[in-house]
């Protein structure tokens, strides 16, 4: 099956600690950043290959 080019992206991933940001640990950012960054990374890596 043949599909047309992209046209649109939608990365629905995200994560956010709701406390002060003085009270978030270093495990709890590098996991906001993991979800936060690498996944639009790795989402838009896929898009280039096929566009």
């Amino acid at each position: 099956m043949v599909f047309g080019t992209i046209h649109i992206l939608i990365n629905n991933a995200g994560k956010f600690q709701h406390k002060s940001f003085y009270n978030v640990t270093l495990d709890e950012w590098n996991d906001m950043i993991q979800t936060n960054l690498t996944s639009f990374s790795r989402c838009h890596r896929i898009l280039l290959r096929h566009n």
